[in-house]
């Protein structure tokens, strides 16, 4: 009796974490794939991308990009997520798990044609509540950390 319990226990426990960690993701053949892997930029509006690294902290948790106070960007650990903005001033929020964690915020300006990259990094301390930092990492970087860490792409967001 007591492995039929243990057993559901572990089986309820890979249910939960499978829920968790389960997002959708682009795939090769979609119709978006290719133009988000090559990272091509936009001839009408800015395109950010925001990477969470594969090491990084709460790496169970997705958090929250918040842009100008009202939108959510979803990011998962281990991806990336393109989003394309209309040219303007954009003011963004790095969401933390912790209750009283600190929340990094950044003022960017995006022109047509113009492409940028953020990575998302959540912080977790011991007994100091926590950060979340958005750090502007240059093209190359950015772009050979995505593809060496095989990120995977997020679904694309648009604005």
């Amino acid at each position: 009796m007591k492995k039929i319990y243990k057993g559901l226990a572990i089986i309820s426990a890979l249910s939960v974490l499978h829920g968790c960690v389960n997002v959708p993701v682009i795939k090769p053949g979609d119709a978006d794939y290719d133009r988000i892997v090559q990272f091509q930029p936009s001839d009408d509006k800015g395109v950010l991308y925001v990477y969470r690294d594969v090491g990084s902290h709460y790496g169970l948790f997705q958090l929250e990009l918040q842009i100008e106070g009202k939108e959510d960007i979803v990011t998962s650990p281990s991806s990336f997520v393109r989003i394309e903005l209309e040219p303007g001033n954009y003011q963004l929020e790095a969401d933390h798990p912790d209750i009283f964690g600190f929340e990094d915020e950044l003022d960017l300006v995006f022109a047509a044609g113009e492409t940028r990259y953020l990575e998302f990094k959540p912080v977790a301390r011991f007994i100091v509540p926590g950060s979340s930092y958005l750090l502007e990492v240059d093209e190359a970087a950015a772009q050979d950390k995505i593809r060496t860490q095989n990120l995977v792409p997020r679904t694309t967001e648009y604005r």
